[in-house]
């Protein structure tokens, strides 16, 4: 016979707030166990800590209007920090752990939640190889001069000869290290900043331990100075701005303001790089992290400032789940917790379409909750487990927020099978989930990698990268070691794939990401097999859309470096422009779950770059439909001088279709020409668009569908 669970009822006041304040699921965990758990669990599991001489201190986020006198005075009075993000009726708090209720409780608020902590999109398998430095002749002038490169990571190795100049100066702009006390940086109230001069004086304390932050500031932009240039990254002349972060997505969204500002008062065009990121979240660019970042380049302008981030991790994996949900028929999701591990957790977060109400049960072995309907605070104790249960209207999008954790209090209480089943009380609706554990190897028996790619960042102000294979052994001081598994050529086994819940096109493009040597930290612990043989001092071998995010960051600092005020928008146009498809891409040069557009094409990219003297021409939206009546198609320019553009449409067979400009004048800088498209003119099939001028000769793709 199966027990039937009771529901808890809490002891705080949160249980009747009403759903049009969105709790986060954290919030509500972290209020139920902040009297149980050791500081040092708070800090594992909330990331609470120590802050400017305040113990037990908890980093939120929330929304609330700015201009309202009660709601300033109730942080300046219950917060120990606290800021307003640019643009934005989003606020960054630092409140002590005993204030928190209090933040949830204040009617004011109309949303709330502790920043997620990210993960570095480190390939979390012990197995790293090795990728040879790309052969390519780049002109000093087209190295990312006069850009700063932004990296939000575990920091930096200041003293690797990589981030020096040829007289031994440092070229980092500025470092901040969220980890240590000291002078914070203007607007901020933690951490500690250090300036070039500060680095060039040997005065900073910052270290890079765990060797991620300096492997991808390689990529991106190492000069090669420990490797004779044999490992150089993509952009060796530009300049770094670093930020050591905690990780939380508070310290994120800082960190990336922080490098935005900096970039305005120097004058210079940045891009960020974002090898960070969760499972967790709504998948469809509504988190308020996205939010937040585009109300910040609505505010500071979009013209020389690039956002990329790295897909994810989660190929190959089970973590996602999906079916339609009715009242005739439940849905059901199984998944085992094992019996070797220590006091497991497990969340799955689930979203369903349009605010539904949704019934769930949850069972594992004869315990059971029956069918209920969640509140915002639901809370099930069996032995040696609890679960939480919070289902919540998310405003941001419309969609109802279903988050189940399940947490061990002993070694064996969660181990087992376990099932959760939804339906609807009415109507039928589609349901998504995501699962992410503290142990490895997680996954639904139903799941699947697909709708993987990252949780937070997918919006069109954000170049989201996948990884693909380059090398397929690594040369290291022992030996010369191959796994077997390796496809050149092939998508990485570890890349996320797309596309988003909501349908759209993500993730964008792809980079070299898998067996990656580059730069290495000192003080970093890594095996022996994994390092370079030839110069194990300075390079270790690492994989993970980490490794390709910064590939394109390096890229998109090339581009900015001729032309400052291109966007993200303008810099992924033009890497979709000049892809190139890879035999395994089962979509061809169409958009592919796995492979985004298609691979970044690194070697012609910069030999165009030099034989056309940083004149820039790339397409934008080149795909029509056949069932649409017309269309206008643009191709975009920045011209290094005023020059006379011949532009023709060639169809399969070489045949010209349409000439859309004979001789037309440009001037110097961004320009655009737009092709009208019509389908009484172009049938079904590829044609090919042709662009010459005295230092231009490109082809680009139209396809009709």
């Amino acid at each position: 016979m199966k027990k039937l669970a009771l529901i808890i009822s809490l002891g705080f006041s949160f249980l009747n707030v009403s759903f049009g304040k969105y709790i986060s699921p954290e919030i509500f965990v972290l209020l139920s166990n902040k009297d149980k758990l050791s500081t040092k669990k708070l800090s594992e599991k909330f990331g609470i800590r120590s802050f400017e001489g305040y113990n037990e201190v908890v980093s939120i986020i929330l929304e609330a209007n700015p201009n309202d006198k009660e709601t300033i005075e109730f942080l300046r009075t219950n917060s120990i920090y606290f800021r307003k993000y640019p643009g934005s009726n989003f606020f960054s708090a630092q409140v002590l752990l005993s204030k928190l209720e209090s933040f949830v409780n204040f009617s004011k608020t109309k949303f709330i939640t502790l920043g997620k902590k990210l993960e570095k999109r480190l390939d979390v398998v012990n197995r790293t190889l090795e990728v040879d430095y790309i052969n390519f002749i780049n002109p000093s002038k087209y190295q990312g001069n006069g850009v700063i490169i932004g990296i939000i990571d575990t920091g930096l190795e200041l003293s690797h000869p990589d981030f020096k100049n040829t007289d031994n100066s440092t070229r980092v702009l500025y470092l901040w290290d969220h980890h240590l006390s000291g002078r914070s940086p203007s607007g901020f109230n933690y951490g500690s900043e250090y300036s070039s001069n500060d680095i060039n004086s040997g005065n900073v304390t910052s270290r890079d331990y765990e060797g991620h932050g300096t492997h991808v500031s390689g990529i991106a932009g190492g000069n090669g100075k420990a490797s004779n240039l044999r490992y150089k990254g993509i952009a060796p002349s530009a300049n770094f701005i670093i930020v050591k972060t905690l990780l939380y997505e508070n310290n994120i969204l800082d960190s990336i303001e922080y490098i935005i500002k900096k970039s305005r008062e120097l004058n210079k065009p940045c891009v960020i790089n974002l090898s960070l990121g969760t499972d967790i979240g709504p998948h469809d660019g509504k988190d308020y992290s996205s939010i937040i970042i585009k109300s910040m380049l609505d505010f500071y302008g979009r013209q020389g400032i690039v956002v990329v981030n790295a897909g994810g991790n989660s190929g190959n994996t089970k973590i996602h789940v999906s079916s339609n949900i009715s009242s005739v028929l439940p849905t059901t999701f199984t998944f085992n917790i094992p019996s070797n591990s220590t006091e497991d957790t497990v969340i799955a977060d689930f979203w369903a379409n349009g605010n539904y109400n949704v019934q769930v049960k949850i069972t594992k072995g004869f315990n059971d909750t029956g069918w209920f309907t969640p509140s915002s605070s639901d809370i099930f104790s069996w032995s040696g487990v609890d679960i939480y249960v919070s289902a919540q209207e998310y405003q941001y999008n419309g969609d109802k927020n279903i988050n189940i954790q399940i947490n061990e209090k002993n070694n064996t209480g969660g181990s087992g099978n376990w099932t959760i089943q939804f339906k609807t009380t009415s109507g039928t609706t589609t349901i998504h989930g995501w699962g992410i554990a503290s142990f490895s190897d997680f996954g639904f028996n139903q799941g699947d990698d697909n709708y993987t790619v990252g949780g937070l960042f997918l919006i069109d102000d954000i170049i989201t990268v996948s990884s693909y294979n380059t090398k397929s052994a690594i040369t290291n001081p022992i030996n010369i070691y191959n796994p077997g598994y390796i496809t050149n050529g092939q998508i990485s086994y570890f890349s996320s794939k797309g596309p988003t819940r909501d349908g759209r096109q993500k993730p964008d493009i792809s980079a070299p990401g898998a067996f990656i040597v580059s730069a290495k930290s000192k003080y970093m612990e890594i095996q022996t097999e994994y390092l370079d043989r030839f110069y194990s001092n300075y390079y270790v071998a690492l994989m993970g859309t980490s490794m390709a995010c910064p590939v394109i960051t390096g890229l998109s600092a090339i581009l900015l470096g001729i032309q400052p005020n291109l966007t993200t928008t303008d810099v992924l146009n033009y890497l979709k422009s000049s892809a190139k498809t890879s035999i395994y891409d089962p979509n061809g040069s169409a958009w592919d779950p796995s492979w985004g557009w298609g691979i970044a094409n690194i070697k012609e990219i910069i030999s165009n770059i030099a034989t056309n003297e940083g004149n820039l021409v790339w397409i934008e939206d080149n795909i029509f439909s056949s069932i649409e009546q017309s269309k206008k198609i643009r191709l975009r320019f920045n011209l290094s001088e005023d020059d006379t553009v011949y532009i023709n449409i060639y169809n399969a067979f070489g045949e010209l279709v349409k000439t859309v400009s004979n001789g037309e004048k440009l001037n110097k800088g961004l320009n655009t020409i737009e092709i009208n498209i019509s389908s009484r003119d172009f049938r079904r099939g590829i044609y090919f668009v042709k662009v010459n001028s005295s230092k231009i000769n490109e082809k680009f793709e139209i396809i009709v569908k």
